[in-house]
């Protein structure tokens, strides 16, 4: 009888271990979906932050144009060298506010200038300090380099013999120059 009762110890033993292996294989399984869930969960949080922040800077450009129209036909005897200055500082508020809250500006900008620049040669990028580390993740094939003389969202982008300025001042000269041409100045 002494060893019937060894025997079945031994025997509980070993099933006592499945049974745990398969409690802890349980365990982990759920922790695992409970994992795949918060992560599902955060995606489609973030996915629905950057849909606001979207909805809100086409609101702020709506409300902009809004205001734009509206400051244009309530001061009709203003000059129009002073109609082009008022569009050029809310074009100028426009992209500040685009810069601050839309992250794929940069990269906009940068793909543009890619597109024109000679890919064979290296190509460096002249931002922000505070873009510059988004950047480098971004473009690993590129030299970026920060630059405290531009503001958030501006880049100048150097290929070669090629340089792309795409920094928020060019671009508004650039309006300036369209918006004094077509007064006929």
């Amino acid at each position: 009888m002494g060893g019937s009762s060894t025997l079945d110890r031994a025997e509980r033993v070993p099933a006592a271990l499945v049974s745990a292996r398969d409690r802890a294989r349980a365990e982990r399984d759920d922790a695992q979906r409970e994992a795949r869930a918060l992560l599902d969960s955060a995606r489609a949080t973030a996915e629905g932050l950057v849909a606001q922040a979207r909805a809100e800077a086409a609101r702020s450009l709506a409300a902009a144009a809004g205001e734009l129209a509206r400051a244009r036909h309530a001061s009709a005897e203003l000059r129009a060298d002073e109609l082009v200055e008022l569009a050029l500082a809310i074009a100028g508020k426009l992209l500040d506010h685009v810069a601050e809250r839309d992250e794929d500006y940069i990269r906009a900008r940068v793909e543009d200038a890619l597109a024109r620049l000679d890919r064979d040669a290296r190509v460096e990028l002249r931002c922000h300090p505070d873009d510059a580390a988004a950047l480098a993740r971004a473009y690993p094939a590129c030299l970026v380099t920060p630059d405290d003389a531009c503001e958030p969202g501006d880049l100048v982008a150097r290929s070669g013999s090629l340089t792309v300025d795409a920094r928020k001042a060019t671009r508004l000269a650039a309006l300036s120059g369209a918006l004094s041409t077509g007064r006929g100045t």
